[in-house]
């Protein structure tokens, strides 16, 4: 379990948040060519909430020094219901495929605001179906899993993921899915609040502030 002050900190903080557990550092990864970089994944669903934590955690891959191309794997979970057909399987699939082809599309053509066309890590993208939306993250995170092109992504360094959680004084829902994967991992996790929480938090304090 974090301790008290790192639970508030990611609570209620108002910038990204990496949380490093004490013996589970960020490390860089070899590549094939005995250079390293750092291999961060993002879940992310239809929401454009989800989407903010991908300028972060592309800033941050950039910041650290590291002799090799990062990787930003781009994964969304499609949660399959045991009632469900292979054709409604089949679509969900097909469209969180499209989802995620569109958000890479954005990204590389430079449309994903503080992320140039001139990218400085790998792109890559997956689709995966699973019972248990956090627990899949942590498993494709320790394990790896299989490009949409085909290729295979190593275990990663680095979880990125925004927090859906509550905003301001309310107190962040830890049975949320990044809670979970908050507990559940031991590799470095960056959490993002949202931008419109954020904004809402902001109007509701100075609402408050105003009342007083």
């Amino acid at each position: 379990m974090l301790g008290s002050v790192a639970e508030k900190v990611v609570h209620h903080a108002p910038v990204p948040v990496l949380i490093l557990r004490d013996e589970k550092p960020l490390l860089t990864h070899p590549n094939r060519g005995g250079a390293s970089g750092i291999r961060a994944l993002v879940p992310l669903d239809t929401s454009a909430r989800s989407q903010d934590v991908i300028a972060p955690a592309a800033a941050l891959m950039a910041a650290l020094p590291s002799p090799a191309q990062g990787e930003l794997h781009l994964i969304q979970m499609a949660v399959e219901l045991k009632e469900s057909s292979e054709g409604a399987k089949e679509a969900l699939l097909q469209s969180a495929r499209q989802n995620l082809q569109m958000i890479c599309t954005c990204i590389r053509e430079g449309l994903v605001a503080n992320i140039g066309p001139d990218l400085r890590f790998k792109l890559t993208w997956s689709v995966s179906v699973e019972r248990d939306i956090a627990e899949g993250i942590v498993r494709v995170a320790e394990n790896g899993v299989r490009a949409e092109d085909g290729s295979v992504v190593e275990p990663c360094d680095l979880i990125a993921m925004t927090t859906h959680g509550y905003s301001g004084i309310k107190k962040w829902t830890m049975g949320s899915i990044a809670g979970r994967v908050l507990q559940a991992t031991r590799l470095p996790l960056l959490l993002v609040r949202p931008a419109d929480m954020l904004r809402k938090e902001h109007l509701e304090e100075e609402g408050y502030q105003n009342n007083m």
